[in-house]
């Protein structure tokens, strides 16, 4: 029996990540500075960027990965460096755009982390929502994550034996659309920021996010 080994190609050999960040266009990536400090940098992070690598976006840039190269460009960080790297202090869903903040350094970091888990940080959302909302509404029901071994994706519900959630909405302005019906666009505010937590409390509410 005869064996034949195929042609080496040395592409084929790179991490997936090293793959992922050779399709980054550096000059796409400015425009989404909104701040630059000797601290922090500010991005307008646009919907449908995963945050970061998992096993279901394997393939997919991040804004880990955009972080990185834009750091490594700008000579705020070194690749090599086995210490600190520049962190983004929490979390956007992939479908969500909106205003992130990256620490260059660790003590920077700790001070995010510290003025969200304090509260000291109103995190305000707009979205829009099937039918007619009423002018404010307070949502507070506790939720609970669960992870589905099978599916490889957490779930959230509204559940007593979750944990505590707190939603506050304000209509800002309703229409209606021939196909959809009653339509509102709504101003959220989180207490809390538990996963999912704006889809489920207003799915819940009898008000799901369009």
């Amino acid at each position: 029996m005869k064996f034949e080994l195929g042609e080496h190609k040395p592409e084929s050999a790179k991490p997936i990540k090293q793959h992922r960040k050779e399709r980054i266009n550096r000059d796409k990536i400015a425009p989404w500075i909104i701040y630059d400090d000797k601290h922090r940098l500010v991005w307008n992070k646009p919907a449908g960027i995963v945050l970061h690598e998992s096993n279901h976006h394997r393939q997919d840039l991040s804004m880990n990965d955009y972080l990185e190269e834009y750091c490594i460009w700008k000579g705020i960080s070194d690749p090599n460096s086995t210490t600190f790297k520049p962190s983004f202090g929490y979390r956007l869903d992939k479908d969500t755009s909106g205003v992130l903040i990256a620490a260059k350094d660790y003590p920077s970091l700790q001070y995010i982390n510290s003025v969200i888990r304090d509260r000291k940080i109103d995190k305000l959302y707009k979205t829009i929502v099937v039918g007619q909302f009423p002018k404010t509404l307070r949502l507070d029901k506790a939720l609970e994550k669960s992870f589905d071994k099978d599916s490889e994706r957490a779930h959230v519900v509204v559940s007593k034996e979750g944990k505590a959630s707190v939603t506050e909405c304000k209509l800002d302005k309703m229409w209606f659309h021939p196909l959809l019906g009653k339509l509102s666009m709504v101003t959220v505010k989180i207490e809390t920021g538990r996963m999912h937590q704006i889809r489920v409390h207003l799915a819940d509410a009898g008000y799901p996010v369009l």
